[in-house]
């Protein structure tokens, strides 16, 4: 049998060169490599302005918007119920509240280590995404502490017509809660993007995200791992000299 000739080093420098130009193309289309240098506006404090039984409801006071989330406790489930414009808002700003099937952003965290955007439609509002998505999911973030529990994985299904505008949105609203995107992810959304794959009602796509990761999250969850594995270390010890006596 004869020898398997290698590659020509002159062919695989050109394809690594087409992959290049291609994947700066595809880049360049809703500007993802811009998400490496993004740097997030701080979230405002919150506040609670009111408590039920079955809800909580928080409120975000910027200068120039009022971001109210509701939050219920008993389905880990939170809400953008209200964004109100003030009079620094501009002049586009249109009030922004939750309708069924029509205006809504909500979310929720599971005992997996997960925090998941579940549904945004912004209806015939414009310019609120980032933040509304970001104060719904720093609820979620607030509640699960609460249950010493902490989310270090985020995930969203994008599902829109406007890509580009949605996967930023996403993008910065977990980029503003500690969260970082993974460009390997990004780059294979893109692609599948420019292929028209996953399509979904007509001209819109669905490509599941789930590599957005917060270090110091996951380091908070590793930390309570290791406590509750030294707690059950010392009780295993107590119960064995128990026996012994």
């Amino acid at each position: 049998m004869g020898k398997t000739q290698s590659k020509s080093p002159v062919k695989k420098e050109e394809k690594t060169k087409r992959r290049k130009r291609r994947e700066k193309v595809i880049f360049d289309r809703c500007h993802i490599e811009e998400l490496a240098e993004y740097i997030p506006p701080k979230l405002v404090e919150e506040y609670l302005i009111g408590s039920g039984k079955d809800s909580l409801i928080y409120t975000f006071d910027e200068p120039d918007k009022t971001y109210i989330i509701k939050y219920t406790p008993d389905k880990q489930k939170a809400c953008v119920s209200k964004i109100k414009c003030k009079k620094k808002s501009k002049p586009n700003c249109k009030t922004f509240t939750y309708q069924v099937a029509f205006q809504q952003v909500v979310g929720n965290f599971n005992f997996l280590g997960a925090v998941i955007i579940k549904n945004v439609d912004m209806g015939h509002t414009k310019g609120h995404c980032s933040k509304a998505v970001a104060y719904m999911l720093k609820v979620l973030l607030i509640e699960a502490a609460k249950l010493n529990t902490y989310p270090y994985k985020g995930i969203v299904c994008l599902a829109s017509g406007t890509q580009c505008a949605a996967v930023n949105c996403y993008s910065h609203a977990f980029q503003m809660n500690g969260f970082e995107p993974n460009m390997h992810e990004m780059v294979d959304f893109l692609e599948k993007n420019e292929r028209k794959e996953y399509k979904y009602d007509g001209d819109s796509i669905c490509f599941v995200f789930n590599k957005f990761r917060n270090t110091e999250q996951r380091q908070k969850a590793l930390m309570k791992r290791k406590k509750e594995r030294a707690s059950k270390m010392m009780s295993n010890k107590y119960v064995h000299n128990e026996l012994k006596f």
